[in-house]
């Protein structure tokens, strides 16, 4: 499978996660590190944005988004004081949006990896294990958003090969479903 190309956002992506990847790091500890990648990264515009889109997968307005994210530390605050123990980040970003805010109505809980391996599933022909249109779709609207936000032009190459139909009938048992 094509590995995908580690633009600013996938860069920014991998490191907030390596600053996650601990779990019970102290609420200091996880703040200087966010503020460092943030005065690290002069390119965004929408880094809390980023940051709360790795956890709860919606989309926020920079402003709205650290404000979330403050609130996000309060709770982790008021958590490991009220336990006497440094509480784990991810506990207060899903009682933040779930019990306080209200914004995850039905959460699943589901490990990573798990959840990694059933999104790339979605995103490949079984036979052939190449991407299909969904991957094409996810991608495209990514993109198209990315030249959006840095006002750049967008290319888009398509090709069509005739006949294939008649092609993949006569030897669809060598060449797979296409």
């Amino acid at each position: 499978m094509p590995q995908e190309e580690k633009n600013e956002d996938t860069i920014l992506r991998e490191s907030l996660l390596s600053i996650f990847k601990g779990a019970l790091q102290s609420e200091n500890g996880i703040t200087q590190e966010i503020q460092r990648l943030f005065e690290a990264d002069t390119e965004s515009e929408f880094f809390y944005a980023n940051l709360l889109k790795l956890f709860v997968h919606a989309h926020f307005t920079e402003p709205d988004a650290k404000e979330h994210w403050r609130g996000v530390l309060e709770k982790h605050t008021e958590l490991s004081s009220d336990s006497g123990e440094n509480r784990d980040i991810y506990l207060a970003i899903f009682d933040y949006f779930y019990r306080i805010r209200e914004f995850l109505h039905r959460p699943l809980l589901i490990e990573e990896e798990l959840f990694r391996e059933t999104e790339k599933l979605v995103m490949t022909d079984s036979l052939t294990k190449l991407f299909n249109r969904r991957y094409f779709d996810v991608g495209l609207s990514k993109e198209m958003r990315r030249a959006i936000r840095y006002q750049k032009n967008l290319s888009i190459a398509m090709l069509d090969l005739d006949n294939f139909k008649k092609i993949n009938e006569f030897d669809s048992s060598i060449n797979g479903s296409f």
